[in-house]
Order: C-alpha cells, then structure tokens, then sequence
C-alpha cells in the first residue's frame, strides 16, 4: 500500500492517467472495467449510456463504497477538468481510477 501522506503535491497533481475516447468505445461492455457519470438526475436522464454507473455530484462520497467494484478498472466520464475532484477521491481510496480526455 501506498502511502499517500509523503507524497509531493507536485506529483499528485500532475499523475492523472488518461483513456482516450476512441479507446472508450471499445471496453465499455467488458466485464473488467466500471463507467461511471457523476452528473445531475435531470443531466443524467438526457445523455444516459448503458450500463454505466450513475452518481449526483453531492452524494458521491457517501455512495461510491457501495456500488464500485473495487476489483475493476473505473472510467469516469465528462469534462475531466470538472472530474478531477472525484477523481481525487477515488485515487486516494486506492481505486484503479481513470478519466477519459
């Protein structure tokens, strides 16, 4: 385990790691990886894909232990500008985490 607190905060910022869209298209129905959109119910309801794992952005903390695998590659969708945070969280706890760019 790593352990997170000695990290430089250079390093943590700067160490996302990125799937292409292109890339996307082609691992979204295999069993090892988990799409997740973080974006408000009415958001949600217009854009929705298949089989991807839905969170508002104000429940997130309190939802995401429960419903990711923590065995399974997580693909978070959106802005990855916007997305960082989770992204953040996510990393921190020790999830295989990506964004898509």
């Amino acid at each position: 385990m790593i352990n997170r607190k000695l990290d430089s905060p250079l390093r943590t910022r700067l160490n996302i790691r990125f799937v292409p869209k292109d890339k996307l298209n082609k691992i979204v129905y295999k069993d090892k990886y988990q799409i997740v959109q973080i974006c408000w119910d009415h958001l949600y309801r217009k854009n929705h894909i298949l089989f991807t794992t839905h969170f508002t952005p104000m429940n997130f903390r309190y939802q995401y232990q429960e419903k990711l695998n923590h065995n399974s590659k997580i693909i978070i969708l959106g802005d990855w500008r916007k997305m960082t945070k989770f992204y953040r969280i996510l990393d921190f706890a020790n999830y295989d985490v990506y964004l898509t760019k």
